[in-house]
């Protein structure tokens, strides 16, 4: 019998916010939201290709913690002992800056926490280090204190240095805003969870990181959540209006599809953007042709923790089935 594959999704989220040491929220929908808010918060340790703004300066006092983050990235080490505070919440939130412009805080602390809830964190100072953050680099952009998270001077830097990194958010043929936002208006909207462009050298742009929603969670994060379950309606639809053909199919390799529950198997999905459906309890699989490019909807290789297995992290250009295609039982199970 076919489950509700949107309720799969919601299963699902709920079950990788819970095992990565978050409550997830009441709301199912923000529970799904968040599990690609979590994926943009953390920091996958990857090996990155460490670039440096033009005319970047710090205090001296940070140069050995700049020259071992820098370190860091380059060899895939651990860097988010150095994220917010926040992290340490039971809830998941949403961190602005990162959510409007794409870009991560990180905390100079050359120590850490001894003890109580943020024991194992990097203590803080009166700066941070601004950082942009993608699977195959990481740009530094330079050392700000803590009321430096609408400064434009920001997106500047990253303007005038990796000018790549912001160019589709331009906002095409604005060719100036009725009123100026200052930063102290951006800020206070920014909270009321407004979106605000902003003008760079003469252009203007929406933010890079992709803006808040009024629910005050990442825009970005809202769109993979509406994608994922638009996927599982159509992927239920499709089966149910195929289930004749797709009983028959299973039948001629001895598998009776009534004495099986049908599920959406939403990591795949998310990993790969190949709709694939669960057979329970035989594992038998129904991969789906789509012409959907092939992509992850994880960002810095969170795939990892929402799909711990490797073998269920394979997968083949589905575009190039042009029928669906039948899978047994796989034998790696780790």
């Amino acid at each position: 019998m076919t489950n509700s594959f949107v309720n799969d999704v919601y299963a699902w989220s709920k079950k990788v916010t819970e095992e990565s040491g978050y409550q997830p929220s009441s709301d199912k929908f923000i529970a799904l939201a968040n599990v690609f808010t979590l994926d943009r918060m953390f920091i996958s340790p990857l090996p990155r290709v460490v670039h440096v703004a033009r005319n970047f300066s710090a205090p001296e006092k940070y140069t050995g913690v700049i020259d071992t983050i820098k370190s860091d990235f380059a060899h895939g080490r651990e860097v988010n002992k150095r994220l917010s505070r926040k992290i340490r919440e039971d809830k998941i939130y949403t961190d602005n800056l990162l959510a409007d412009w794409g870009i991560h805080h990180l905390h100079l602390g050359d120590s850490l926490i001894p003890k109580g809830k943020n024991k194992g964190l990097f203590k803080g100072n009166k700066e941070l280090l601004f950082v942009l953050v993608t699977n195959e680099a990481a740009y530094l952009i330079g050392v700000f204190d803590h009321h430096s998270w609408t400064r434009s001077e920001v997106l500047e830097i990253v303007y005038d240095n990796w000018s790549y990194l912001i160019e589709k958010h331009e906002l095409k043929g604005v060719v100036g805003l009725a009123r100026e936002v200052t930063e102290k208006d951006r800020y206070e909207l920014r909270t009321a969870n407004v979106n605000t462009p902003i003008q760079v050298r003469g252009k203007i742009f929406m933010g890079p990181g992709g803006g808040l929603t009024l629910g005050g969670i990442g825009g970005k994060d809202v769109s993979k959540a509406n994608l994922v379950l638009r996927a599982a309606k159509q992927t239920e639809d499709w089966v149910n209006e195929n289930y004749s053909m797709i009983r028959r199919a299973f039948e001629s390799h001895g598998i009776n599809l009534e004495s099986q529950s049908l599920h959406f198997h939403v990591s795949k999905f998310s990993i790969s953007m190949m709709p694939t459906v669960i057979l329970k309890p035989s594992g038998w699989r129904l991969h789906i042709p789509s012409l959907d490019e092939p992509n992850s909807l994880f960002s810095n290789g969170f795939e990892v923790i929402a799909e711990p297995k490797r073998s269920e992290r394979i997968w083949s250009d589905h575009r190039e089935f042009s029928s669906a295609i039948l899978e047994p039982p796989l034998n790696n199970i780790i």
